[in-house]
C-alpha cells in the first residue's frame, strides 16, 4: 500500500513541519497495522526518515500544495507547479544528453521539462543522493521514459501522477509498487 496525502494551504517547512508529517504517518500506520512513528531523523546527506519504523516517506511541496508519500519500501516523490518560464537553463544544467534531447525535441517543452524534472527529483529522493548525485538515464535510447532503472544493484520503478490540475508529479519506489492512492489531508491539530 502506498498513499500520498495532499494538503492545500499554509504549512511549515523543515523541522517545523514535522508534526504534519507525523500526523499523516499515524494515519498510514493505522491503515497498514503497524506502530505509529514518533520522531524524524535525517541521514548524513539530509534525507529524512522515521526513527525505529518500517514506514518510508517522501515529502514535496510546490506553490501552496503540500504532499507526502508513505510506503513500506524506499520511496521518493516530487510535485511541481508547472510554471511557464525558467526551465531551459535548468534542463541544460541537470539533464543528461538523452533527457536534453527529449526535452529539446518535444513540442510542449514545459510539459517535457516537468516530466523529466519530477522523475529526476523522485529518484534522487528515493536514493537519498540528491539531484546532483550520479543517477541512471531516465530516457532510453528510443527516446521514451524508462519505467524502471537498475542502479547500484537495485531496481527502481518510476510512475507519473497528477496531484492536481496544473501540477506534475512522479514517484519512485525501490522495488515494484502496486500503485498509489491519493487522499486529501485534513489536520486534526488545525492548520499548519
Amino acid at each position: 500500500m502506498n498513499i500520498v496525502y495532499k494538503y492545500r494551504g499554509g504549512f511549515l517547512q523543515g523541522e517545523k513541519g514535522y508534526n504534519m508529517i507525523l500526523e499523516c504517518a499515524s494515519l498510514f500506520a493505522d491503515d497498514i497495522g503497524t506502530a505509529r512513528p514518533v520522531s524524524i531523523l535525517t541521514h548524513q546527506k539530509g534525507k529524512p526518515y522515521f526513527d525505529k519504523s518500517k514506514i518510508e516517506f517522501s515529502l514535496s511541496h510546490s506553490e501552496n500544495l503540500w504532499a507526502c508519500l508513505f510506503s513500506e519500501v524506499p520511496c521518493g516523490m516530487d510535485i511541481q507547479y508547472k510554471k511557464g518560464t525558467g526551465f531551459h537553463r535548468i534542463a541544460k544544467r541537470i539533464f543528461s544528453e538523452r533527457e536534453l534531447s527529449y526535452f529539446e525535441n518535444a513540442e510542449d517543452k514545459r510539459e517535457a521539462f516537468y516530466r523529466i524534472w519530477t522523475r529526476t527529483e523522485a529518484f534522487a529522493k528515493c536514493t537519498g543522493d540528491g539531484i546532483f548525485g550520479k543517477r541512471p538515464e531516465l530516457v532510453n535510447e528510443s527516446g521514451d521514459f524508462n519505467s524502471s532503472v537498475e542502479w547500484e544493484g537495485k531496481t527502481y520503478y518510476l510512475y507519473e501522477f497528477s496531484p492536481e490540475t496544473g501540477f506534475a508529479g512522479a514517484v519512485c519506489f525501490q522495488g515494484q509498487c502496486s500503485g498509489i492512492h491519493i487522499e486529501e489531508f485534513q489536520s486534526k491539530e488545525g492548520q499548519y
